[in-house]
């Protein structure tokens, strides 16, 4: 755990979460994932951004990329280009993000906006869905999200389709325990009901087309896999 004090903002790594939020005592706060690598100038970015617009519902997203060399991974750079890992694109050229886009990779926010919503949800076992949760309240509060494009952080983290799987059905997992406090099942739906893809199709598919149906199926069976442990 790694608490940096810069000009009153605070920068508290992810992993615990409520662990930073206890330590942390600034008015701003940087949530950065332990994977992600700040370039010189994320922090600037962010105090910048929050000293121009003081509203307190401001959350401002940077964005995670990954090193250059790395790129050459043709799993990565489709993850990454199609927006597949974070629920958005950060390489397009006209990189934009849904009106109330929230994570807690790069992401800073007033402490006051953040206790309104509460604490992060520690229940969910595994690095899913709590970004989800907490942007779900945060939106309810009036949550405005603004995009900054220069304030970079390099993602260490090397990635290969056994990986993302195991990631997709623990992001299923969660989402079923999410949906299980809900007692409705959330926007995922339409996954569940998806039917299986015959062999003949699944030959003339293209390459994205097979990540996406190999990740979606690794969703589900995260999802499904929950259920019958529940039941």
């Amino acid at each position: 755990m790694a608490i940096i004090l810069r000009r009153g903002f605070e920068f508290a790594t992810r992993l615990p979460n409520h662990v930073g939020l206890d330590l942390a005592n600034a008015d701003l706060l940087l949530l950065l994932a332990d994977d992600f690598i700040p370039r010189a100038n994320l922090v600037s970015e962010h105090l910048k951004t929050h000293e121009e617009d003081p509203r307190e519902e401001l959350v401002a997203i940077g964005p995670g990329l990954f090193p250059e060399g790395d790129k050459s991974n043709a799993f990565m750079r489709w993850l990454e280009d199609s927006g597949e890992l974070f629920g958005v694109s950060f390489t397009r050229p006209a990189a934009a993000l849904p009106p109330y886009y929230f994570y807690m990779a790069n992401t800073s926010l007033k402490r006051s906006f953040l206790e309104k919503a509460g604490r992060f949800d520690e229940s969910f076992p595994y690095d899913a869905m709590d970004d989800w949760e907490m942007g779900n309240r945060l939106r309810a509060l009036g949550m405005k999200s603004v995009y900054l494009p220069g304030a970079i952080a390099i993602h260490e983290h090397i990635i290969d389709l056994p990986e993302r799987c195991r990631a997709m059905e623990q992001a299923g997992e969660s989402s079923a325990i999410y949906d299980s406090k809900r007692q409705r099942p959330g926007p995922w739906v339409h996954l569940l009901e998806q039917p299986r893809v015959k062999h003949s199709v699944r030959k003339r598919e293209s390459r994205e087309q097979r990540y996406r149906r190999i990740l979606r199926e690794h969703w589900v069976k995260g999802y499904r896999s929950y259920q019958q442990a529940a039941q």
